[in-house]
């Protein structure tokens, strides 16, 4: 089965999407700032695991929700960003 937001934050335990990242981004040896950054990341569908997912410049790649549309790459700590947590913008038509 294919990650989802929902299957991520029922198997962390946690409420949103930032906690998800978050902890994610904690094991992998990152510290998100608590600032955003104005460089967005594009999401696109994944039709085979269903999902949106945002990539990184870095190659990283991420699930990401649209009802919460932020993301932090967990391989490279958002690096091009320094550390900042960065917007996700969505197709208008989903």
């Amino acid at each position: 089965m294919w990650a989802t937001p929902e299957t991520l934050k029922k198997r962390m335990q946690v409420q949103t999407m930032r906690e998800v990242f978050t902890r994610m981004a904690l094991a992998a040896g990152f510290r998100p700032r608590p600032e955003f950054a104005d460089d967005e990341v594009e999401a696109v569908w994944d039709a085979v695991g269903k999902r949106w997912v945002a990539m990184c410049e870095c190659g990283g790649a991420e699930v990401v929700d649209p009802n919460e549309p932020v993301f932090f790459c967990c391989s490279c700590g958002n690096a091009k960003v320094g550390g900042l947590w960065r917007p996700v913008n969505f197709p208008q038509e989903r």
